[in-house]
């Protein structure tokens, strides 16, 4: 069986959802692209794959999203600019409302900590991938 990479995240409003997008998301760094891509098989024709995450002993559901930038396209309202083509994978959980409140239980101190107005969070969330589409989640 094969098994990915273990990373740390730090929660921070994207990923707990208090951004002014209530985003629920994260992006992966871009040193584990290549695996997650190949794994999961991602890509233009294959932009979601579903993945539980265990918090507390608990499956919730989750997906991971394959998303293709272009801004290369001229716009009319804007100066000519040269962009390059990026790709960003994102683990996501917007919506699965399940998924929040586990994750925001979780994560409690740092929430607590963003409801007070403190910004610089010393939390980390851990994600081990444990075969198939299975990530455990401690802090």
């Amino acid at each position: 069986m094969r098994f990915l990479p273990a990373f740390n995240v730090i929660p921070g409003v994207s990923f707990l959802g208090i951004s002014k997008s209530k985003a629920h998301c994260f992006t992966l760094a871009k040193k584990n692209y290549p695996e997650f891509i190949d794994y999961f098989s991602l890509g233009n024709e294959s932009k979601y794959a579903d993945i539980i995450l265990i918090i507390f002993e608990k499956e919730y559901k989750a997906r991971l999203r394959y998303a293709n930038l272009d801004q290369s396209k001229l716009r009319k309202t804007t100066k000519k600019r040269t962009w390059k083509p990026s790709i960003k994978i994102q683990f996501d959980w917007k919506i699965y409302p399940e998924t929040v409140i586990a994750l925001h239980s979780l994560c409690q101190d740092s929430v607590e900590k963003f409801n007070l107005g403190i910004t610089k969070i010393n939390q980390r969330v851990r994600f081990e991938h444990i075969g198939e589409n299975k990530f455990f989640l401690t802090v």
